[in-house]
């Protein structure tokens, strides 16, 4: 069959019809630009729920999220902190006397049984089940790794906080302070990496140390460990923890000293007369945000960047009340000034600002909905319900002997000026008293804190249950 030859194009044919299509072309652009007919496509101007979803998971849902966890995680950290200053030494003080009446051969006052019948007093059957001395002396030896973390963990913040006494912070300041701009930026940059490489580091130092006690005492240590036999690598000696010990006690040293740099540093900024490096000390923390935002992020690589931000933002704080005290040491006063309280706190609120954009936005770069800070809220409950507030630094993996060292050192200047303003004894006697009241008001604000975050846990596991099975 021959082929029939090829129709000639509309081009040529119909050129009438051509130009009414391409006039009605234009006419049907105009209209539908102007908004007076439906659009052209079908699936423009259609909401799609996705995006208002991220709209409102950006704006409101993860920043209320996350600083829900921030702010439980810095509890943890407090209640951990404050726990080193009034129930270590009780502890402390508690294993000396237990262990005098041991050696004198005396029977000691049974403190925990008594605390156990105290709490549970409305129990009938409580007279019944009382431990009895051996029950109590056994309890007591079971827990004797964890009495020597307590002897350890006061070496290393006394040993630390004489370390940090030889430093001059006078000539650490002028140093810093006669650094142009760009190596002021370059020092901030530089120490707040090494900050988060030594914060890693001595935790896991401590994790080590608390290990080693228990290899040498037997039983098993609250702070993690337990004894190895010598089949599997245990040994029986003290070596293991003398060289954990002073690893950890340099690891440390380090850390403070990268610390009070820091502070020093806040302190240059806050103390100086140029408003640049003010605005060079708050486009640090924008910088942060545009070197985490286009990442990749998963969940596991989120929860480690959201408890850095816990333990940075204590570490702020205690950058900042070292700037307020020597304030106060410089102006001879005991408060700080309201410029410098004011200040402080920009750079307080501006570091909790751009963590929440950067969080915020992360989660909708990375497609992260706000429910997996539910998630890690949910399993900082979980072990915030099953230890005790002096491991709650493990929760966050926070090391709490770092701060408390430094602020060891920061008050030891003021306390000192006390002491010798006090020209009388009974002047010396009021000063006593008064930090024996400081110290019983501290053990009652640890106790409430310590309580607080048991309530707070207990009471979010349950709306957590009951809102998943809803």
């Amino acid at each position: 069959s021959k082929l029939k030859p090829i129709a000639a194009s509309t081009r040529e044919c119909e050129p009438e019809d051509r130009e009414a299509e391409s006039q009605n072309a234009f006419e049907n652009y105009v209209v539908s630009e102007f908004g007076i007919v439906k659009p052209i496509s079908e699936h423009e101007g259609i909401l799609d729920l996705d995006e208002r979803e991220r709209v409102y998971n950006t704006l409101i849902y993860v920043p209320v999220q996350y600083e829900r966890m921030v702010s439980f995680g810095l509890l943890l950290c407090l209640d951990s902190f404050l726990a080193l200053f009034t129930l270590m030494p009780v502890r402390i003080i508690y294993s000396v006397y237990h262990s005098i009446c041991k050696l004198r051969k005396k029977e000691p006052l049974r403190i925990i049984p008594f605390l156990r019948k105290l709490a549970n007093r409305n129990e009938k059957s409580k007279a019944n089940t009382s431990p009895t001395l051996k029950e109590d002396e056994e309890s007591f030896e079971q827990t004797l790794p964890d009495y020597l973390c307590d002897f350890l963990w006061l070496g290393l913040i006394l040993l630390s906080c004489s370390v940090l006494l030889q430093m001059k912070t006078s000539e650490a300041f002028h140093y810093i302070h006669a650094q142009e701009v760009i190596k002021l930026y370059v020092v901030l940059t530089m120490l707040e990496i090494f900050d988060k490489i030594c914060g890693s580091l001595s935790f896991d130092c401590l994790e080590t140390l608390a290990a080693s006690c228990s290899m040498v005492l037997g039983g098993r240590s609250s702070r993690g460990g337990q004894q190895y036999p010598l089949s599997k690598g245990g040994r029986a000696d003290t070596f293991r923890v003398s060289v954990d010990f002073f690893v950890t006690l340099l690891v440390m040293c380090i850390h403070c000293l990268i610390i009070m740099l820091e502070a020093v540093a806040f302190n240059v900024v806050l103390n100086s007369a140029s408003s640049s490096l003010l605005a060079l000390l708050v486009s640090n923390n924008f910088a942060e945000l545009k070197g985490t935002v286009f990442k990749n992020m998963n969940v596991t690589r989120l929860w480690t960047l959201s408890i850095q931000d816990i333990v940075e933002h204590f570490h702020i704080s205690v950058c900042l009340v070292f700037v307020l005290i020597e304030n106060m040491l410089l102006t001879n006063a005991y408060l700080p000034s309201y410029q410098m309280t004011k200040q402080c706190a920009m750079i307080l609120i501006t570091e909790i600002v751009v963590d929440i954009m950067k969080h915020a936005f992360v989660g909708k770069f990375q497609n992260l909905k706000p429910g997996v800070y539910s998630e890690y809220l949910k399993d900082m409950c979980e072990k915030t319900v099953a230890s005790s507030s002096i491991n709650g630094y493990k929760i966050v993996k926070f090391n709490p002997l770092v701060p408390a060292a430094i602020l060891l050192r920061i008050f030891w200047p003021l306390l000192a000026r006390s002491w010798s303003n006090a020209d009388t004894v009974l002047s010396k006697f009021s000063f006593l008293l008064s930090m024996l009241v400081v110290w019983v008001c501290l053990f009652g604000f640890k106790v409430v804190i310590g309580w607080s975050l048991q309530l707070i846990a207990k009471n979010y596991l349950e709306y957590y249950s009951t809102t998943r099975k809803l």
